[in-house]
């Protein structure tokens, strides 16, 4: 364990709470490549990060946390202001971190291009929250092909739970983006506020392509407000959750948007030019549009569904609603 605290230094060794490093970089600097090492952040304090990491756990059963969290549980998150550029890295943990941005990087934890094929593995974001990532290409969490796929950078078996993101309106500006990922890619308890507002290519969550390994989303428990509060327009076709390789999507609330969730290639012309899965499925089920009402000057869109170039059989969409839509579905 390393610990960093406001109070320590970077000449302490980090390896108590009585002797804790200073900066964040310095108690990653201390983990050890293919370790089950934690760095440690004390809560209720702030940090000041931009640091680039290039490490891995022990295995999926004893990852590395590159930031957590120690301390009295009733003080508030430490906060990083700043974010990890992960270029690099399996069996990660990135865990109870309040991310702030500073205009340093384009997300909290930002997994980038850096070569081609497969970047890392098992990656776990939980109970993090992202705010204000708002510049341009802004998206508070964001794993990105670089070069696209195939062929491209990617990242296999990305988890984000108990997280949240607010304020995320840069241009292209997401919550979540994701243009390449292989394996499982899992969303669950995960809340976007504000998020997508900004362009025609904005949403809270965008998930562009996969390689051919890669399964199809799942999607649970997932709070999507594009646009709250509600004193503004938003593009036109920002959406709650857009996915072109399709979703398994259950109990989640999409609220606020031109489109409540986009599934499928939604190209307009069927085509699956953004999507690798052989076969695009939609399975849905309990999830809830309200106010879907194009919310653009020009009122355009404003549907509760929009699914496009579904494939195979066993899809469906089923005990849903939708309040206040412009068009249930298209």
């Amino acid at each position: 364990y390393v610990y960093v605290s406001a109070a320590g230094s970077d000449s302490n060794d980090g390896l108590s709470t009585g002797a804790p490093k200073l900066t964040v970089a310095a108690g990653i600097a201390a983990l050890r490549n293919n370790r089950s090492d934690q760095c440690l952040l004390r809560r209720g304090d702030t940090f000041t990060a931009t640091v680039t990491v290039n490490l891995s756990g022990r295995s999926s059963t004893h990852p590395m946390v590159v930031l957590g969290a120690y301390g009295t549980t009733t003080n508030a998150r430490p906060i990083v202001t700043g974010g990890v550029r992960l270029q690099s890295g399996s069996n990660l943990v990135f865990q109870s971190i309040d991310f702030r941005n500073n205009n340093t990087l384009n997300g909290c934890i930002y997994a980038q291009n850096n070569g081609l094929g497969l970047r890392g593995s098992n990656i776990l974001i939980e109970d993090c929250i992202a705010r204000d990532y708002s510049q341009s290409f802004g998206q508070a969490y964001c794993f990105t092909s670089g070069s696209g796929v195939p062929g491209g950078t990617y990242w296999n078996d990305i988890t984000i739970r108990r997280s949240t993101a607010v304020d995320s309106n840069g241009f292209h500006g997401q919550g979540l983006f994701i243009d390449a990922y292989g394996g499982q890619l899992t969303l669950e308890d995960f809340t976007l506020i504000n998020c997508g507002t900004n362009d025609s290519q904005s949403h809270c969550v965008y998930i562009d392509k996969a390689v051919a390994t890669a399964s199809t989303p799942i999607i649970t428990r997932v709070l999507c407000w594009p646009n709250y509060p509600t004193t503004a327009n938003v593009s036109t076709t920002s959406e709650g959750v857009k996915s072109r390789q399709g979703a398994i999507m259950s109990d989640c609330h999409m609220a606020w948007c031109a489109i409540g969730f986009a599934i499928g290639t939604t190209d307009g012309d069927g085509s699956n030019d953004f999507v690798v899965l052989g076969t695009v499925q939609a399975k849905i089920d309990n999830c809830i549009v309200t106010n879907a009402c194009g919310l653009t000057t020009a009122g355009a869109y404003g549907y509760g569904a929009w699914l496009l170039g579904i494939e195979g059989t066993g899809n469906y969409m089923r005990n849903c609603g939708f309040v206040n839509t412009l068009s249930t579905s298209s």
